[in-house]
């Protein structure tokens, strides 16, 4: 039984339910998201890479999980795997480990939404 419950504590990420936290398992990483404030119509966040990324299939799809840091806090960010311009440059600069990159979303609806990724 407790092997059981390490393994599900290790694969939380493939949750279909990632924000409902179970009772008992280790706390889970807030989600990385870009959100524009009324008015805007782009913004850039710096964040830092913690690893290399895990493909994953969830509730988005087939995607690649990232563990970063944003201000300070830990996260994950959910890359959807057909992102290619967020994952053709992130697959160039690997390894990733404590590489620094200015995130861009532009955009004001999901339909029109446009991200980009510069690494420094």
């Amino acid at each position: 039984m407790e092997n059981n419950k390490q393994e599900t504590v290790s694969n939380w990420f493939e949750s279909k339910d990632y924000d409902s936290q179970p009772e008992g398992e280790k706390v889970r990483l807030p989600k990385f998201n870009i959100t524009l404030n009324k008015g805007e119509i782009a913004r850039t966040e710096e964040v830092m890479f913690l690893d290399n990324g895990t493909p994953i299939d969830n509730q988005y799809g087939k995607s690649v999980l990232f563990k970063i840091n944003y201000k300070g806090a830990d996260m994950v960010w959910f890359v959807k795997a057909k992102q290619y311009s967020l994952l053709v440059p992130i697959k160039k600069a690997v390894p990733l480990a404590g590489k620094n990159a200015s995130v861009t979303r532009a955009g004001t609806t999901q339909a029109d939404t446009r991200w980009g990724i510069q690494f420094k």
